[in-house]
């Protein structure tokens, strides 16, 4: 469960800090949107394994429904944890930070 908060505060920092207008990331550009795509698929599928997480941040789809611990929802939540972690582990950073921010990273 640590290694699933870890990644949900990795995503949803990251995601914050790129939604910022500071040049760390061309919006426009083919990576930012494949970023956009793995963290709405992120939170599609962990809002439905944490319902109540869900109904906490607002969507109200997920207000009847209830996690799921039984040994196979938690063997999917750690399915889950095991993908996007992998999926963000091969995420390539340096795509889709600027050449300024990517020349400094180098160094």
């Amino acid at each position: 469960m640590k290694h699933l908060l870890l990644v949900v505060l990795t995503f949803s920092t990251t995601h914050t800090l790129l939604g910022q207008t500071t040049g760390i990331a061309d919006s426009k550009g083919p990576a930012s949107s494949e970023w956009s795509k793995l963290v709405d698929s992120f939170f599609d599928e962990y809002f439905k394994l944490n319902p109540t997480q869900g109904t906490a941040a607002g969507l109200h789809q997920y207000d009847s429904d209830l996690e799921d611990y039984s040994r196979s929802g938690v063997d999917h939540q750690i399915a889950f944890a095991k993908e996007y972690r992998g999926r963000l582990d091969d995420f390539d950073s340096k795509s889709w930070l600027s050449l300024k921010w990517r020349s400094d990273v180098l160094r």
